[in-house]
């Protein structure tokens, strides 16, 4: 009856990619994604703040071209295996160091035990409760043993404040 509306352009056809063929079996026959940017997984910290589309490690296009600083910080993503290892490792230290101190607190005499209780109660840092914890092992190992039993020098040890994850966040 009428004319179809000429109001589109025609489609153009397939164009073939360079080694020949059909595209490599694509489904559906769409077009290959070799222009498509590369996103990196993690974006750096300057493409995180300004909200854009990071390229990757080890330097990204955007940071490239702006003449910016391109740092990767692969503990700030708390998606990856590495962020649940990590996790992993700090509730080790925790739960060894609190195992120690049960050990010391068991194992002390009367006043040692209330001297410990009351650094803990003045809400003492980790730091500042390992040191106390170490001071009491040395006194102690230059005593005769008491009726207590005996005191294991590296007890307390295996805690380490400098370790960055201790400053970080408590245990979830």
């Amino acid at each position: 009856m009428s004319e179809p509306t000429r109001g589109y352009r025609p489609l153009a056809p397939r164009t073939q990619l360079l080694g020949g063929g059909d595209g490599g079996g694509s489904p559906g026959g769409s077009a290959p994604e070799e222009k498509r940017m590369r996103r990196a997984s993690t974006a750096c910290t300057e493409c995180q703040r300004r909200r854009t589309r990071c390229t990757g490690p080890p330097y990204c296009t955007e940071c490239t071209t702006h003449s910016r600083e391109c740092v990767f910080d692969e503990a700030s993503d708390r998606r990856r295996k590495a962020s649940a290892k990590r996790t992993q490792d700090q509730l080790e230290n925790y739960r060894s160091f609190l195992d120690d101190l049960i050990g010391l607190l068991r194992d002390s005499d009367t006043r040692t035990v209330q001297l410990i209780v009351d650094t803990i109660r003045s809400g003492a840092s980790p730091e500042h409760l390992r040191n106390t914890l170490t001071r009491i092992l040395e006194n102690d190992v230059g005593q005769p043993p008491s009726n207590s039993g005996p005191h294991d020098p590296n007890l307390i040890l295996n805690y380490d404040p400098n370790d960055a994850k201790y400053h970080d966040q408590a245990p979830r």
